[in-house]
């Protein structure tokens, strides 16, 4: 978070995540693969309202890639950094 935060570019994906404030909390931060992951499998859970579309994670595959997963069906997607997709905050559980 320290280099996102050291570089001139602003709005990325992690850093919309660490400065999010929802419920009074503000621990939040961007899921990896496997977190992102473990929220796709409890999609369907009460609560949770996520829904149908990509979703990035922290996970990069290289400087100007990173892995985001289908909440349709779970699969996953290695795709440029500069597509527009939507961010899902959370918190450790």
């Amino acid at each position: 978070m320290a280099y996102l935060n050291a570089i001139p570019e602003t709005d990325k994906a992690a850093q919309l995540a660490a400065a999010a404030t929802f419920g009074g909390k503000n621990d939040w931060f961007l899921p990896s693969c496997g977190e992102l992951n473990l929220l796709h499998m409890q999609r369907n859970l009460s609560g949770i309202g996520i829904t149908p579309g990509f979703l990035w994670s922290s996970s990069q595959n290289s400087n100007t890639y990173a892995w985001d997963q289908d909440f349709s069906d779970g699969t996953w997607e290695n795709a440029g950094k500069d597509i527009e997709r939507p961010v899902r905050a959370i918190r450790a559980f």
